[in-house]
């Protein structure tokens, strides 16, 4: 005897919610997705990151796959909320503002998986609490390695995935030896260090802060190791290697001692602070003789070490010890080299022409640069110097009748501390009884 429609239909309904999740799916016709799995919370300095697994064998067509972020508060049990920024998305990670929850209370997280955002399964709910951003330290290991002439320094961070593609963090290096103490600062979490003393020994530890939010300030622990000493085999190297920087243009020196090794040449290489760890040809300084080399082809702003190879006999290279060049603020600006005076009445006018360095629009901009004059009664008596500033390099100077005035101008920099060599002192004596008066139609004339 056949059974009613209507009594098989609600037979199956009876018996869908004693099956395993999954076989209603098979009854209906209906597709749910596999439900998330090792769901994790990572409390970073500016944010929350939710991160979990999802088993996409079994599906051919995952893009109408998404994925939302549920949260709740624990102790009232509220209502699960969809979390900003992680609804209906396609990839496995997303973050929670720290704006969302309050710091020190219980949540609880779980991931939704949907195909078309209608038929879904969830991941186990996982708890959390979050914390002050100033209390969250990055946990972070530290390796050191010898490299191609120096050390390399190699900081991990937590296994955060994606995450770590889009934060922004400082990397800070407190780096010692028994008389000194340096901190260096990168972008990128490796340090490269090429100009350490061969043979001395350094400690070291690292920190990471990020911009976004302040961490607190603790550091790894701290690590040592001993630089290798150049030159322990006997063979000869490039030393003292140092750079004469005027305005733009940059000279690469070092000493080598030609008496016990004559047949050698040398070749420049360089690399910058954003690709550290690859060395390049500097043009124009391969298999070069002499002891320099002009390297002023770099950019201002850019970050650079200089080594010099040494090729000896039988191809042996031996490397020197780096030097670190930033052209920004090592280079040295010259003096104006054009200053002018002329004495109308009571008045002495300098007019200062455009220092060298100037033609480059990079050093010109770098800094809000000014000119500052110094001038003196040239007096064995009395040498009381006065100071002068100006945007425009012109001046006018009070003098008095018969007496010799002195002035020497350079370019100053009061924000960033800088300042430029000072012009050759020039002296000019005022007549006696009446000055010079300026010209009829009150026009000046500068010249030497």
């Amino acid at each position: 005897m056949a059974a009613e429609p209507g009594l098989l239909l609600g037979a199956v309904l009876c018996i869908l919610p004693l099956l395993p999740f999954g076989t209603g799916a098979l009854l209906t016709g209906l597709t749910y997705p596999e439900p998330p799995f090792n769901v994790t919370v990572d409390m970073l300095p500016d944010r929350y990151s939710v991160m979990w697994d999802w088993n996409s064998v079994n599906w051919g067509d995952t893009k109408n796959v998404t994925f939302s972020v549920l949260l709740r508060k624990l102790k009232k049990k509220t209502q699960w909320n969809s979390v900003p920024g992680c609804l209906h998305i396609p990839h496995r990670n997303c973050s929670i503002d720290p704006a969302l929850v309050d710091i020190d209370k219980r949540y609880q997280v779980r991931v939704r998986a949907e195909i078309a955002q209608i038929n879904f399964s969830f991941s186990d709910t996982i708890t959390f609490t979050p914390k002050a951003p100033g209390e969250i330290a990055l946990p972070i290991a530290v390796y050191v390695e010898s490299i191609d002439g120096g050390v390399k320094i190699k900081i991990t961070l937590p296994n955060t995935r994606e995450y770590w593609d889009n934060a922004l963090f400082d990397y800070i290096l407190l780096l010692r030896t028994n008389s000194s103490i340096e901190e260096r600062r990168s972008l990128y979490p490796n340090f490269y260090l090429y100009d350490l003393n061969p043979g001395e020994n350094y400690c070291f530890k690292v920190k990471v802060s990020s911009y976004l939010t302040k961490t607190n300030d603790t550091f790894s622990p701290e690590k040592c190791f001993k630089v290798e000493a150049v030159g322990l085999d006997g063979r000869p190297y490039p030393e003292n290697v140092t750079m004469e920087a005027l305005n733009t243009n940059y000279m690469l020196k070092w000493d080598w001692d030609y008496s016990q090794h004559p047949n050698v040449t040398f070749s420049v290489e360089n690399n910058s602070e954003i690709w550290p760890g690859k060395w390049n040809q500097v043009q124009g300084c391969e298999n070069i003789s002499r002891r320099n080399c002009d390297v002023s082809g770099i950019y201002i702003y850019g970050k650079y070490n200089f080594r010099v190879a040494a090729s000896l006999d039988n191809n042996n290279r031996t490397l020197s010890r780096a030097l670190r060049f930033n052209p920004e603020k090592d280079t040295v600006i010259g003096p104006p080299s054009n200053v002018s005076t002329e004495l109308y009445g009571t008045k002495l006018h300098v007019n200062v022409l455009k220092v060298e360095a100037f033609h480059n629009d990079d050093l010109k901009n770098y800094c809000d640069w000014e000119y500052n004059l110094i001038y003196w009664k040239d007096s064995a008596s009395d040498r009381e110097e006065k100071t002068l500033n100006e945007k425009v390099g012109r001046f006018t100077i009070e003098v008095e009748a018969s007496t010799t005035y002195c002035l020497t101008v350079r370019v100053v920099c009061q924000t960033h501390n800088r300042s430029g060599l000072f012009s050759e002192t020039q002296c000019i004596t005022t007549g006696a009884g009446h000055l010079k008066q300026p010209e009829p139609d009150g026009s000046l004339t500068f010249h030497n």
